[in-house]
């Protein structure tokens, strides 16, 4: 991520951090761990710089074998591909996320789930297995049905996708969060996600729309948990561990 990438997160974390603070839905009782949220964001840049590379690479490489489709493409407009982008994208985030909370991948996943105090920083802890397979469904619904990447839509999508990051994983009170819930996700939809309690941790995976956990049977009705209940993971698990995706000894 480039330094406006990074000061437009900054500036977007810090207002979604003044919203928790104003209009929360749950105490804040967790206890906060400022220094490895910001080691855990500084982390997450030199991992995602380090990987982007690579990935976009092997996503060019795969291109290749799709060109005609890529061609085929070229001519659609601009508002039947962006939507179709974006529910794939967040489709294949789905399934990522999944994915993550299988048995094999889930120590790459586990110190995102770590934090027992949600916030904007804590929601960017991640290994590095687990932002390159984050990183993957974008780059694939990208190459599939490409959209601009850059001017005003470039800046748009890069808005909306902060804004949703950091919104989800903050303790923020959302009006009509059980109408908006039908189609999106909420705070508190989210934060169910990060019950310490794994029967309802494995659940409620979708980022941007909530239409993938009703669809394939993994929602749980935010209504149904206690709004103050402990997140976090149970396991006892070395931070650096967690950093670098091993699971405990």
């Amino acid at each position: 991520m480039d330094l406006f990438g990074i000061v437009l997160g900054i500036a977007i974390g810090v207002l979604v951090w003044a919203l928790s603070r104003l209009l929360p839905f749950r105490r804040n009782d967790g206890p906060s761990q400022p220094g490895w949220d910001i080691v855990a964001a500084i982390a997450g840049s030199v991992f995602g710089a380090v990987l982007s590379p690579p990935l976009e690479a092997g996503i060019g490489w795969l291109a290749g074998f799709i060109e005609g489709w890529t061609m085929a493409l070229a001519g659609a407009p601009l508002w039947l591909m962006l939507p179709i982008y974006l529910l794939a994208a967040d489709c294949g985030a789905y399934w990522t996320h999944r994915m993550l909370h299988s048995r094999r991948l889930w120590s790459t996943h586990a110190f995102h789930h770590s934090p027992e105090r949600l916030n904007w920083l804590s929601g960017l802890r991640g290994s590095p297995v687990h932002i390159l397979l984050v990183l993957a469904p974008y780059s694939l619904a990208l190459m599939l049905f490409p959209v601009p990447q850059s001017g005003r839509l470039g800046l748009a999508l890069l808005v909306l996708y902060t804004i949703n990051q950091h919104l989800i994983h903050s303790n923020v009170r959302v009006p009509y969060s059980r109408r908006i819930e039908y189609l999106l996700v909420t705070p508190r939809f989210h934060f169910a996600h990060h019950d310490r309690r794994t029967a309802i941790g494995n659940s409620n995976y979708g980022f941007i729309f909530a239409i993938w956990d009703r669809l394939f049977g993994t929602y749980t009705d935010p209504d149904t948990v206690d709004a103050n209940a402990e997140l976090g993971i149970a396991e006892e698990i070395s931070p650096w561990r967690m950093l670098i995706g091993l699971p405990a000894p």
